[in-house]
């Protein structure tokens, strides 16, 4: 099967009102498919729809004033927001706090993981994340608003124990970001800096019987490329949109040594350290480290 390329308007407007949407993507622009985010908002306000979608991401995608999600800030554009992570999205913040929208918040790596299982066939996921928690269905189910009622999260005993099992739902259309795209409409994410969850997005609308909308930055000029930088197979992407404007991050328009294409060279200097109370967390967290330790590099302090 060729690839299907086309413009991010024409793309977009396959998009039925009522949709749920699931886009891939992290903030500080990493795989932020905001070209064709911005047809959406554009198509929207030019006509009014799509109305009424419910958008589901785990990670939070934007950079706080304009791009990613915050695209999708208008009042009927939107029903239902499920998201792991707000902090990118004063505009989404405040709808919810209007009461605009159905807000919902749930722990980012357990939505990461409801794409996969939903890309499974499986009863949605089953796990201790989230007990005693906001996510806990006896203490507010993630629901952040009035307006959330609907229950997405319930406990469920299994051998004996306590478990939240978040309920799978259809997604009608995901939106996910790679590098480039062959011939066979297969998407390599090579100049990204992560994978993220693209792959689990796009196997969760697939076999869901939705769409898959991919933005990439470019056409591979050889015939097809090899299985394993097909990050994405084309069986599962319905639409690729080519943004040759696409920045690998907010950081930088493309840095090989960011996506590991490279190893940096030379001295970067001294880091910038914070002030206040975030360089005392800083000096608290560094007392933890010790030689050979494996460390888990988080997203930091939100804010």
């Amino acid at each position: 099967m060729r690839a299907n390329i086309t413009s991010a308007a024409e793309a977009v407007a396959r998009i039925p009102d009522g949709a749920t949407v699931a886009v891939s993507g992290s903030g500080g622009g990493l795989l932020e498919a905001d070209a064709v985010l911005a047809a959406l908002q554009t198509r929207f306000v030019e006509t009014g729809h799509p109305r009424g979608l419910t958008l589901v991401h785990a990670l939070g995608i934007g950079d706080g004033k304009e791009t990613g999600l915050l695209r999708l800030a208008h009042e009927g554009l939107l029903k239902r927001v499920i998201g792991g992570h707000w902090s990118w999205g004063p505009p989404l913040q405040k709808m919810a706090r209007d009461e605009l929208i159905e807000a919902y918040s749930f722990p980012a790596g357990v939505i990461v993981a409801l794409f996969r299982e939903i890309g499974a066939g499986r009863p949605g996921v089953i796990t201790h994340i989230g007990l005693g928690t906001f996510a806990d269905p006896r203490h507010g189910g993630g629901k952040c608003n009035a307006r959330a009622t609907e229950d997405l999260v319930e406990t469920i005993e299994l051998d004996g124990k306590t478990w939240l099992r978040y309920k799978p739902f259809n997604i009608d259309v995901g939106i996910v970001r790679g590098s480039m795209v062959d011939p066979f409409g297969n998407i390599t994410l090579m100049h990204e800096p992560a994978d993220l969850d693209a792959y689990a997005v796009a196997m969760g609308a697939h076999n869901s019987g939705g769409r898959v909308i991919a933005q990439v930055r470019g056409q591979h000029d050889t015939q097809f490329v090899p299985a394993r930088l097909a990050r994405i197979p084309g069986i599962l992407v319905n639409d690729v949109v080519i943004a040759p404007d696409q920045r690998q991050c907010r950081a930088s328009e493309y840095d090989p040594s960011i996506s590991g294409e490279t190893l940096p060279f030379g001295d970067a200097g001294e880091p910038e350290m914070p002030t206040g109370i975030r360089r005392i967390v800083a000096q608290r967290a560094a007392r933890e480290m010790t030689e050979g330790a494996a460390v888990n590099f988080g997203y930091g302090i939100p804010g």
